[in-house]
């Protein structure tokens, strides 16, 4: 049944042309989505799906079963998926579940200011967490095993959950399509490009394998147009101020910056219960490789040059990291000119939860002197700080510990010693 006699192009913009209007935060954001239709014989997408880089894959029926209301709705939950960095905050989590806690708190967004479509995901007892705080309250989903021809998520109509408690395959409410699978469909890496049967056996939009989308929006400086447009205007949606006060987030790309030092630095082990890909393609059956839980020593300097702003970035940067390695032990410390109680930080909660002294004169040498004192093992140490102290000299340094100097943006570069090789610098 088509609401509104509109065809799903004309839904799409005249949904959007009312947003900029009428709820210009969201209009602004949904300017930079690209839309395609997944048809054919081998279209997956039974609602939507949305790529890292802005790319909305969506199925025509589902558009079809829209009001023009409704449509704004799920327009606005991609668009925060990708501003708020939700694909790429899913790590190794499970997609699934991944998938279903971004939902939950985009919807508990929306839901004050837009018409909910009645099989949305929405409890309130999410009210004011973060996808990686729900995920962590999830139940792990069982997967449907029925026959696919004839589950109701192809009508658009009976999305989360069709079978009771039992999770379809292929998500929740969209499908969250990761840079991953991004690479992999496109044949990027050396592999070749997957087929549509390939796509549809991953349960990912037909035509991911062409999707080259060159001009990537930076959703995170739209996001912030988005809200001080809105708030000149004085039509900011309820909460969003919450959600930026709140949104504090890694101005480096930890995964393409430092993945380099510390994905080398996680232990691995050897498996063949799942071969390596690269090893079937060749004709020979090899093991893969499966990554352990990622141990990091991270060290912030609270001394009193220091400000407010360059701790809050410090911390910022942390959070990006634990939302980057779903299995990840962090060793928190904070140092002046001497080293403080450690906080042993895993989740979001314990990074609230962190202590951190400090607001003395600096000196960088106390913790290379704690590790070579007590014997520690530390594979990778991440030092925050404005570079204005007292560095160690390179005996000093542990061998085998790879060293990285995060400098605040109003931070001296050239004041690390040369024999420190690893640093990047806030922007």
């Amino acid at each position: 049944m088509n609401k509104d006699n509109l065809d799903p192009v004309e839904k799409i913009t005249k949904a959007r042309v009312q947003l900029i209007s009428k709820s210009p935060f969201f209009g602004v954001l949904t300017m930079s989505l690209v839309f395609k239709e997944d048809k054919g014989e081998l279209a997956m997408m039974p609602t939507m799906g949305v790529t890292p880089n802005g790319v909305c894959y969506f199925n025509p029926k589902f558009m079809d079963s829209l009001t023009t209301e409704e449509c704004k709705t799920v327009i606005c939950h991609e668009v925060l998926h990708v501003a708020l960095m939700h694909l790429e905050r899913q790590g190794t989590r499970d997609r699934i579940r991944s998938n279903m806690a971004a939902d939950y708190a985009v919807n508990l967004i929306l839901e004050k200011d837009f018409t909910m479509p009645k099989w949305s995901l929405l409890d309130h007892k999410y009210d004011g967490m973060s996808m990686e705080q729900i995920y962590d309250m999830l139940p792990k989903p069982r997967l449907c095993k029925e026959d696919c021809s004839k589950c109701p998520l192809t009508t658009g109509k009976t999305i989360p959950s069709p079978y009771g408690e039992t999770m379809c395959k292929n998500g929740s409410f969209d499908r969250h399509i990761t840079k991953d699978e991004m690479d992999e469909a496109r044949g990027e890496g050396g592999g070749k490009p997957l087929t549509k049967e390939e796509l549809q056996k991953r349960g990912l939009p037909g035509g991911l394998n062409e999707d080259t989308r060159k001009d990537v929006p930076n959703f995170r400086k739209i996001l912030q147009d988005a809200y001080h447009y809105a708030k000149s205007m004085g039509k900011l949606p309820a909460g969003i101020e919450r959600l930026m006060d709140d949104y504090s987030e890694p101005k480096l790309s930890w995964r393409e910056i430092l993945s380099q030092y510390i994905t080398r630095s996680i232990p691995q082990n050897f498996s063949y219960r799942k071969p390596s890909r690269k090893s079937i393609s060749s004709g020979y059956y090899f093991p893969s490789t499966e990554k352990e839980e990622l141990s990091i020593w991270i060290v912030v300097d609270t001394s009193g040059s220091i400000s407010e702003e360059e701790l809050s970035d410090f911390l910022g940067e942390v959070l990006g990291l634990l939302r980057t390695y779903q299995k990840v032990e962090i060793k928190l410390w904070s140092c002046d000119a001497e080293l403080y109680e450690v906080n042993e930080v895993t989740s979001e909660y314990d990074l609230k939860a962190a202590k951190l002294a400090g607001g003395g004169g600096t000196n960088f040498q106390p913790i290379f002197n704690y590790i070579n004192k007590n014997q520690e093992e530390v594979k990778v140490l991440i030092y925050f700080t404005d570079t204005y102290g007292n560095f160690p000299e390179q005996k000093d340094i542990p061998i085998g510990m790879e060293v990285i100097w995060v400098v605040s943006k109003n931070g001296n570069m050239e004041g690390i010693p040369e024999y420190f090789p690893n640093r990047v610098q806030l922007k």
